[in-house]
């Protein structure tokens, strides 16, 4: 933040024989040996205007390149006759991936509809057997209880209240 102008200080360093930053007026490099080099000349900045961002370009590295008539060479857009060729064959190779990529998702496709077809069978059949077991189950309710009925009629008797009908006591020792 220079001086509190929200602009950046430092975005490039040159070195000069002639101090350009602000209150500098001397320079003392370390292979002078103690020679120093005061103000020789200001450097002033006369001409200072904002300019048009171009596509691909840092406003900094644009101003630069203004600032020391430096030109931008003309880009090329023609290309060699193999790089042509290169990108052909590259393109119908990609062709040849796409229809590939296709053809599976299309089989995919085929595949899930029948694999859904075949579960819903499944859960039909499925269905269809849980009751048919649950009508013959409850078919054969009726005499499963009645067979039961005779079974706990016969084999779980309850004895008498009197014990002895008739019979002649226990005696204890």
């Amino acid at each position: 933040n220079f001086r509190n102008t929200g602009k950046t200080y430092l975005e490039g360093l040159a070195v000069t024989d002639s101090p350009a930053g602000v209150s500098t007026t001397r320079l003392r490099f370390s292979r002078t040996k103690g020679k120093r080099i005061g103000p020789y000349k200001p450097l002033a900045f006369d001409e200072v205007r904002e300019f048009k961002k171009e596509k691909g370009m840092s406003k900094a590295k644009k101003g630069w390149r203004h600032f020391f008539s430096i030109e931008e060479p003309e880009q090329t857009t023609e290309q060699e006759p193999s790089q042509s060729d290169a990108l052909q064959a590259l393109a119908e190779a990609l062709d040849a991936i796409d229809k590939r990529v296709t053809a599976i998702e299309t089989r995919l496709s085929e595949t899930e509809d029948a694999v859904s077809d075949v579960q819903d069978d499944v859960d039909t059949v499925k269905e269809v057997v849980d009751t048919e077991d649950f009508a013959r189950l409850v078919g054969n309710l009726p005499e499963l209880v009645k067979n039961f009925s005779k079974l706990n009629s016969k084999v779980t008797q309850l004895p008498d209240k009197k014990f002895s009908k008739g019979k002649k006591g226990f005696n204890f020792l």
